[in-house]
């Protein structure tokens, strides 16, 4: 790790800490909970200063790390008498709960803001097979295809594309780009070599192994090494495009019903699709949902944890990369990833986190309450 990145990473955790810090402040104000102090970043306090003419906020030498402290039982009591131990629990569970929403509105107010100021790459269709005897087989279209434009409408969508071959009038003209220029090694050294200092965004990456039974195909650098690291590379024959071709076919349905192809999503790097604030918004918090749904489901896939963790690592880092290599929106988006990963981090009943929290409140509403018990203190 490079000083820049370990800088950014300290930037980002910090960040995300005062993101929860915030939430959490906002959501004692709301319940009417009394916050004795605030600290921001470890280490003896350098600057104190009071804030909303009651909270302590303590600024310490080394920026890492946030806090806040309730005002104990006791303090509470004598301020208002009206204040139970009961109700005082109640106010600590609200604000360990709270978390989950803030972490996630802050992904979404991120993905917002990544989306209205820089737009997202444009989505098409890309050709995964081809089968026997139909028109794509006969059109010599190939794996790896990249559709373009129906009828000459360009396509900003993978929906909007699958719509267009489906309802577009006849007859129609599809447009394709393909990868050519295909450089050919002869050792597995030379191949990396090329990964390592020639490769450019978005050629395509080949590797054929005499133990698959066909080419694995590749679009990132980080994707074709993730899987050449579960591989014996021993008589491997790689390649790597470095131009691109577009060409273009005629369908017609009434002698062929089904272009006959499998298709995925395909992100075009060089086509920007802008947005307006309310689709901003809109797409932000759809993001931040699909970013949770992924965490989720990878990471409670127990039969074999190890896989889906590197698959759910390949796809926060193209969900990252989509916008450039490092620039200020792609850390935005990372911002948005580790928030959302906070976000269900906090779900796991672990010392520390707010599931824990909350369980450990509320065994004590349970049971006898001390009269003279004590509030802790909530990290972020």
């Amino acid at each position: 790790m490079t000083l820049n990145q370990a800088f950014f990473f300290i930037l980002t955790i910090q960040i995300i800490g005062l993101a929860s810090l915030v939430g959490r402040f906002v959501l004692a104000c709301l319940v009417g909970a009394r916050v004795d102090s605030v600290w921001i970043f470890l280490g003896r306090a350098r600057w104190e200063f009071l804030a909303f003419k009651t909270v302590v906020v303590s600024v310490g030498w080394f920026p890492v790390g946030c806090g806040m402290k309730l005002l104990d039982f006791r303090e509470t009591s004598r301020l208002d008498a009206r204040m139970s131990p009961r109700r005082r629990i109640l106010q600590q569970i609200f604000i360990h709960a709270g978390l989950l929403p803030t972490m996630l509105g802050t992904s979404a107010v991120l993905l917002t803001i990544s989306l209205w100021l820089y737009g997202e790459q444009a989505q098409t269709l890309q050709v995964t097979n081809v089968r026997e005897e139909s028109f794509a087989h006969h059109a010599c279209i190939e794996r790896g295809d990249v559709l373009l434009k129906v009828n000459q409408t360009e396509i900003q969508s993978f929906e909007e594309g699958q719509k267009l071959l489906k309802e577009a009038s006849e007859p129609l003209e599809l447009t394709w780009q393909r990868r050519t220029g295909w450089v050919n090694f002869s050792t597995i050294a030379s191949f990396q070599e090329w990964l390592d200092k020639r490769y450019e965004a978005p050629n395509y990456i080949r590797v054929e192994l005499s133990s698959e039974k066909e080419q694995a195909l590749f679009y990132s650098v980080e994707e074709a090494r993730s899987w050449l690291n579960t591989k014996n590379l021993a008589g491997a024959q790689a390649g790597v495009s470095t131009t691109a071709t577009e060409f273009s076919v005629q369908w017609d349905r009434s002698r062929y019903a089904e272009l006959g192809v499998g298709i995925k999503p395909f992100s075009l790097s060089s086509r920007l699709v802008r947005h307006g604030l309310v689709d901003s918004m809109r797409g932000g918090f759809a993001y931040t949902g699909v970013l949770f749904s992924l965490i989720m489901k990878h990471s409670l896939n127990l039969s074999d944890f190890r896989l889906s963790f590197l698959d759910l690592t390949d796809e926060l880092t193209r969900f990252v990369q989509e916008v450039s290599s490092m620039d200020l929106i792609s850390w935005v988006r990372l911002l948005a990833v580790f928030c959302v990963f906070w976000a269900f981090l906090n779900l796991l009943p672990f010392p520390g986190l707010a599931l824990w929290s909350i369980v450990v409140l509320g065994f004590k509403l349970t049971t006898a309450i001390p009269a003279g018990m004590e509030a802790g203190t909530t990290d972020a």
